[in-house]
């Protein structure tokens, strides 16, 4: 881990409590203007459930991920959505902002603002969740006690492995206690998995009841429509090669396996570029090397309104994942969204990518090499354009948010 990282790990406890503080008083003229807002539209709204998102995640980040799509799809599902505003992220909330028909970004911070929105949504009668993530390593009782004391049950997303290494930090016996006594929990919290792995784990401690494995997801005609011919400034001296695009969006962090990007680009060094987009998570991207070779390009983050404007010039996509206790309990995003691109998928041998037809799964590196080969034989193949079209929407994020309604409305 970098010492950057290091120290802004290290500082956040220190300063988030400072920033929170300054956060929770202040706008209290707004108090009237935001009860009638959310009184009105409960009155008005007839909803089958109401969620609170009480994550620091933030909604309005260039990587648009499993949260936001996860609350905009609940909300088209008849879900009052109610999505904490990130002190960090969007800074402009100072109360509330409507973002769509029953889809709500809220500065919870405000301690008010927090009291006012639980306890009108408390004293509703419609059913109400509070939604948390397992990526926000810290004590989740406390969330727990806040919701469940007013009648709240708790959706508990368990997205990734416990990992020191996503977390930035060494995750403490105390918050491993407490992330146990979630997965235990059958008469308070739904418990939703996003991998074969996980779903196991909790099992062994829940059974199935309150149970769900729900993958992440794609906004499929995000990745599948793109009326854009312009090519991107970053892309035109990689298109204007005239090579084929070998191409990666993500993260790009330590189960990033960069040794065998080091081979690709050996091997293909004729015929292809390697483009790589998104965040260097961990700063192992520079200490990799593959930044000195010719025909590797990172391009950085790109706004993921952008991204397919990017991704369309790929001739082959890649998942070149370590494959690693992390790794292993992954659902990738990218593997759905592409899908929707329509590009053939090269993978490594990631347990929920051989859950699918349509991606070339690689068992070693030269596997892998083999398969950009037998991609780029599959890159003007209908019947596996078909298919990776098919699997790409049986798997959009309305599905999704309909199997997470489903579970904690029905079961």
């Amino acid at each position: 881990m970098s010492l950057k990282r290091s120290l802004k790990n290290l500082l956040r406890p220190i300063l988030k409590p400072m920033l929170l503080k300054y956060r929770e008083k202040g706008h209290e003229d707004q108090k009237q203007v935001f009860f009638d807002e959310i009184t009105g539209a409960i009155k008005n709204g007839n909803y089958d459930a109401i969620v609170i998102f009480d994550v620091y995640f933030g909604f309005e980040v260039k990587m648009f991920q499993r949260p936001q799509h996860i609350a905009l799809n609940l909300a088209k599902e008849n879900v009052l959505y109610f999505y904490k505003a990130s002190p960090y992220v969007d800074k402009d909330i100072k109360t509330y902002k409507k973002m769509e028909e029953n889809l709500y970004l809220v500065n919870t911070d405000l301690y008010w603002l927090q009291e006012c929105l639980i306890d009108i949504v408390s004293q509703s009668g419609v059913p109400a969740f509070g939604q948390i993530y397992s990526t926000s390593f810290v004590e989740y009782d406390s969330w727990l006690k806040k919701f469940t004391d007013r009648n709240f049950k708790i959706i508990y997303e368990y997205v990734d492995d416990l990992s020191d290494d996503i977390a930035g930090f060494k995750i403490s016996d105390e918050i491993k206690a407490s992330h146990k006594r979630m997965l235990e929990d059958t008469e308070k919290v739904y418990v939703v998995t996003t991998a074969d792995k996980l779903y196991q784990e909790a099992k062994e401690l829940r059974g199935e009841n309150k149970l769900a494995l729900v993958t992440n997801g794609v906004q499929y005609e995000h990745f599948a429509n793109i009326d854009c011919k312009k090519v991107p400034e970053k892309m035109k001296s990689i298109v204007k090669s005239k090579k084929k695009i070998i191409g990666y969006f993500g993260a790009l962090a330590s189960w990033f396996d960069y040794d065998l990007i080091k081979e690709l680009a050996e091997e293909f060094k004729d015929d292809y570029e390697i483009v790589l987009i998104g965040i260097d998570y961990d700063q192992s991207l520079g200490k990799s090397g593959i930044l000195k070779l010719d025909n590797v390009h990172y391009l950085g983050t790109v706004n993921y309104n952008e991204l397919p404007t990017y991704s369309k010039f790929f001739n082959v996509s890649i998942i070149p994942f370590v494959v690693n206790e992390i790794t292993e309990a992954t659902s990738p995003v990218k593997l759905f969204e592409y899908m929707a691109l329509g590009k053939p998928i090269v993978t490594t041998a990631l347990p929920e990518c051989r859950k699918y037809e349509s991606p070339l799964v690689s068992d070693s590196h030269e596997d892998f090499i083999n398969n950009i080969k037998k991609a780029a034989e599959l890159e003007n193949s209908k019947e596996y354009i078909e298919l990776l079209r098919k699997e790409g929407n049986q798997n959009t994020w309305r599905q999704k948010a309909k199997d997470i309604k489903d579970l904690v409305l029905n079961s």
